[in-house]
């Protein structure tokens, strides 16, 4: 598979499915885009390409894409519109699919509302691109995110929750909105990371008008409450960052990789874990660096912005931004003996922006 950055990853039934992404064609435009569908099997550790047939979303970055059962739920995302017949720009959307793998057949629940407009009415969340998008429960949730529209350009916190083919948004009457341990709900982010358990969800940093975050907060949706575990200025914390791999695994937040979006030349490949338990974090591998990508490399350098997900005690994270470009290497991380396995190097042909 070609390069790319900002392309969605969910597993089920011991496969990853990848959808869209930045770079499809080889360059760096947030406009070469895809609606590519890949599943890799992490038995046969062998890729195959889904073929596009039928109703299909829309080619974008940045979406929200969670599994349900034996389905995949997408939400939102940026895209691309025409401005006139030589000229191109992004929106945003926030249409809602499902894809049901056994058929392969997509199936549109929502269609996406006009981004340069305020829906009328304010019965679902907004346009957006890189929003949390989890299963808690039996209800799928969004928030946070970024958008641009009448109100201008803005990063969001809002909680949605979806259950019984209807949206209600979850807005506390005594909100006190922050990064550290004053706050009772999340400030304003994108780039967000988060992680899902059963009824519990977490998220992770990202940035706001403030700068970048590490913050660890989680939703229990039965208590329907925010709790904040870690601050931006708690005792020895990662760097700040987003756009990192982020997840659940035995009691414990995985946390690899991402960068700083105040300082784009802050660039991570550090492994980190916070223990749900004494609400810690501990460094696993510090920064380095290395910044190797082919068949030499023993420890990933530097990723953000790439696809991953957890399957039984393995952390895949597949390409990505790197050092110099899109990047096309796939890792594991045994998250029992946290040691790193190259499955497939960077292709020949990963291209360099900078």
């Amino acid at each position: 598979m070609f390069a790319r950055r900002s392309m969605a990853a969910a597993q089920c039934n011991k496969n990853i499915y990848f959808f869209g992404g930045v770079g499809a064609s080889g360059t760096e435009s947030i406009l070469d885009i895809s609606s590519d569908l890949y599943c890799f099997d992490t038995q046969k550790l062998k890729w195959r390409e889904i073929e596009q047939k039928n109703l299909w979303p829309s080619k974008r970055r940045c979406t929200g894409f969670t599994t349900v059962g034996n389905k995949i739920h997408l939400w939102g995302g940026s895209s691309v519109i025409k401005i006139n017949d030589r000229d191109h720009t992004y929106n945003f959307l926030n249409d809602f699919w499902e894809y049901n793998i056994d058929s392969n057949f997509w199936r549109c629940i929502e269609k996406s509302d006009d981004d340069s407009i305020l829906p009328l009415k304010n019965n679902k969340p907004i346009p957006r691109y890189t929003p949390i998008f989890e299963q808690l429960s039996d209800s799928l949730i969004v928030f946070g995110g970024y958008t641009e529209d009448r109100l201008g350009k803005r990063k969001l916190n809002d909680f949605w929750i979806y259950n019984n083919q209807k949206w209600e948004e979850f807005n506390p009457f005594d909100k006190k909105e922050g990064y550290d341990l004053k706050a009772n709900y999340p400030g304003m982010r994108y780039g967000c990371m988060s992680a899902a358990n059963e009824d519990t969800l977490y998220i992770c940093g990202g940035f706001s008008d403030e700068g970048d975050h590490i913050d660890i907060w989680k939703f229990n949706i039965r208590k329907m409450q925010w709790t904040i575990l870690s601050s931006d200025v708690s005792q020895n914390i990662p760097n700040k960052r987003y756009c990192a791999s982020f997840g659940y695994f035995n009691n414990k937040l995985i946390l690899f990789g991402g960068r700083s979006r105040k300082n784009p030349k802050a660039n991570y490949n550090d492994l980190y874990e916070f223990d749900l338990t004494t609400k810690k974090w501990s460094e696993i591998y510090p920064n380095t660096r290395d910044d190797l990508y082919n068949d030499k490399a023993v420890y990933p350098a530097y990723h953000a912005k790439s696809s991953f997900c957890i399957i039984d005690n393995f952390m895949y994270i597949w390409g990505g931004e790197g050092l110099h470009g899109h990047v096309s290497d796939f890792w594991r991380l045994n998250l029992d003996s946290y040691k790193w396995e190259l499955l497939s190097p960077a292709r020949d042909d990963d291209p360099k922006f900078w």
